[in-house]
């Protein structure tokens, strides 16, 4: 969520804090059965809702994160992908971290043998190790595992 949005659902009960409130869905995700979407969560979590299936749908996370931003509403997505958006507190847990799921859901590079024969994709690769390192302490700072 953006800073306001969650200013905005902040003082409500919990249970009534998201009834017409914007929900943004990723169809991104809609293919990992570990991933729960809206309905799952509000029903996991004791909101009410009415249609949580409703809001505006997004194939790619960029756009939906652009409209997190700009107080379009609230999304569900994996964290490591907006960790610079938390940095820069353009982008807040509403709930917290702990009301969320983890999953198995990851990108994965693979390289074949002779590619890395070539000291630019040596290079990349390590890059792309040391970004994932980075990534997963700072998963494991942010939900305290």
């Amino acid at each position: 969520s953006s800073p306001d949005n969650v200013a905005r659902i902040g003082h409500l009960e919990k249970h009534a804090s998201l009834e017409g409130f914007p929900l943004l869905h990723l169809d991104f995700y809609k293919n990992d059965p570990e991933v729960p979407g809206w309905p799952e969560w509000i029903e996991k979590h004791g909101h009410d809702r009415s249609a949580p299936q409703r809001g505006i749908r997004f194939q790619r996370i960029a756009p939906g994160v652009e409209a997190v931003v700009s107080h379009a509403g609230l999304m569900m997505c994996g964290l490591a992908l907006i960790l610079d958006r938390f940095r820069t507190k353009d982008v807040v847990l509403p709930f917290p971290v702990q009301s969320g799921a983890p999953t198995s859901h990851a990108f994965v590079a693979t390289f074949r043998a002779d590619s890395l024969l070539r000291p630019q994709v040596r290079r990349f690769r390590a890059w792309l190790e040391t970004e994932a390192r980075e990534t997963e302490e700072a998963l494991e700072v942010m939900t305290k595992r």
